[in-house]
């Protein structure tokens, strides 16, 4: 599928290389590719060894059991940001973007300024 060739493309370009996660959930939750998740595991903890939530987006999706449903997801949180397609609903404007929309990609000038005021725009891998 054209989503997974783009998650290969952003896996094979990250020279730090990238992590994914797999997981198995029953039927009652239902996610794509392409959604974002937000995971919880006492695998993932922090530098105090609590439980840390970490970001993911879904890059495929796989039905292995009548009631089973077995995911592979990007961790979003690890070595960088990422380029994210946005919605329809959200502003092309970056001057005019919530904070929220301002978290997708924008296109900057030769110099990687956006907006009117020039922000400094970020590398997205």
């Amino acid at each position: 599928s054209r989503l997974r060739n783009i998650a290969r493309r952003t896996i094979t370009r990250r020279g730090f290389g990238v992590r994914t996660f797999n997981f198995k959930l029953e039927i009652g939750q239902v996610y794509n590719a392409g959604d974002e998740i937000y995971m919880e595991t006492r695998h993932w903890t922090n530098t105090r060894a609590a439980i840390e939530t970490r970001p993911g987006t879904i890059i495929s999706k796989k039905e292995t059991a009548r009631a089973i449903t077995e995911y592979s997801a990007l961790d979003t949180n690890y070595n960088g940001r990422y380029l994210r397609i946005g919605p329809d609903t959200m502003t092309d404007d970056y001057d005019t973007a919530t904070e929220e929309d301002r978290s997708y990609g924008y296109w900057g000038d030769a110099d990687n300024r956006v907006g009117s005021t020039k922000e400094p725009g970020y590398v997205f891998w």
